[in-house]
């Protein structure tokens, strides 16, 4: 039976559940710890965790499709990344590429840029800012989260900057359990295929890996080749589904 997480003992099976695997058992016991106590966070034993707080619920290890399938739907969640059950009744919607680098290990590193600074401190509302200009709630919110993040030691954000702006930037958003998730890759559009963003990712996950943490990334289809070509190991694919309403919408 799905249940939510009350009280320290719930917690500690939630994180049993997600212990050890690659993305979640990095991203989903910081989100418990700074954000889901008590809200949406939930968990059956130790065979499966879900995280509900944001638009698209999270869920590792295996449960009853029929019970998944239901609880979601009384949670008001269309959409669902899983390394395990998929939920009775819904439909793959994309698979997204699990890559790794392991502590210790190191990538061949790129030509640096030219004429670009590495910024290791940059301000919270502008890398919101730089990745989601044109979404104002998806930026404060993200901005919000960073900013706590930050200020607990679960996240850094590099970015490169060219005469003052930022025109790159990378981060490890989830750092707990020797597992640093790397995400929110983005470079200026006008300056992409030149190299910047592979070499702020590789000088990154070189930096994260000799401090020890294994780092891990998750690339949709049409970055597999990005992260391959970098040298970062392919663990797998988890899978994004939805229900049929969302589905038919989209």
């Amino acid at each position: 039976m799905i249940a939510q997480v009350t009280n320290e003992t719930y917690a500690e099976w939630y994180q049993k559940a997600c212990e050890g695997k690659p993305y979640f058992g990095c991203v989903m016991p910081v989100q418990l710890e700074l954000f889901g106590k008590a809200s949406g966070c939930y968990f059956a034993g130790e065979e499966i965790a879900i995280d509900a707080n944001g638009n698209k619920a999270i869920a590792c290890g295996v449960a009853d499709p029929e019970e998944l399938a239901s609880f979601l739907a009384f949670l008001d969640k269309h959409e669902l990344l899983t390394d395990g059950t998929m939920p009775k009744g819904w439909q793959q919607k994309e698979q997204l590429h699990l890559f790794a680098l392991e502590a210790g290990a190191s990538l061949p590193l790129p030509p640096q840029p030219d004429a670009l600074r590495l910024n290791e401190v940059p301000s919270p509302f502008q890398v919101a800012q730089f990745l989601f200009r044109e979404k104002p709630e998806k930026r404060d919110n993200f901005y919000s989260e960073l900013c706590t993040k930050r200020n607990h030691g679960k996240a850094i954000v590099w970015s490169l900057e060219q005469e003052g702006k930022m025109i790159s930037t990378a981060g490890a958003y989830a750092m707990h359990g020797g597992q640093a998730y790397l995400a929110c890759v983005e470079t200026a559009m006008h300056l992409r295929g030149q190299g910047i963003g592979g070499w702020l990712v590789a000088t990154m996950a070189n930096r994260l890996s000799v401090q020890g943490w294994r780092v891990v990334l998750l690339a949709k289809q049409e970055r597999e080749h990005f992260y391959h070509r970098l040298g970062f190991e392919h663990l797998g694919t988890l899978t994004v589904c939805s229900d049929e309403n969302t589905a038919e919408v989209e």
